[in-house]
């Protein structure tokens, strides 16, 4: 999910959308504006650039980035302690521990 001036600034001001409804776990409805078009995402750290992995990122009021868990898969990613920002990259599991700003 993309916070809208972030993706003002990746997509410009206009990107093709749609809206769609989303049931929710409580049975509630929700609709989000998702773009038409995959872009791609990549993860780019000091010693490595993994990517491009497409993604349909949905278009948020929200004020920070999520990441869903089958985008951090498909990036590799393993998150080793949530409320630290704690993770690795699949391969580097019990060698290597990142953390994230």
């Amino acid at each position: 999910m993309l916070p809208e001036p972030l993706a003002r600034e990746l997509l410009g001001n206009k990107p093709p959308t749609i809206t769609v409804k989303r049931i929710l776990a409580d049975g509630s409805t929700i609709n989000l504006v998702r773009c038409v078009e995959p872009v791609n995402v990549y993860v780019v750290t000091e010693d490595r650039v993994v990517g491009p992995v497409p993604a349909y990122p949905y278009i948020s009021r929200i004020s920070t980035v999520l990441l869903n868990d089958k985008l951090l898969g498909k990036l590799g990613i393993v998150l080793l302690d949530f409320g630290e920002g704690l993770w690795c990259f699949r391969d580097e599991l019990g060698f290597k521990t990142r953390h994230s700003y």
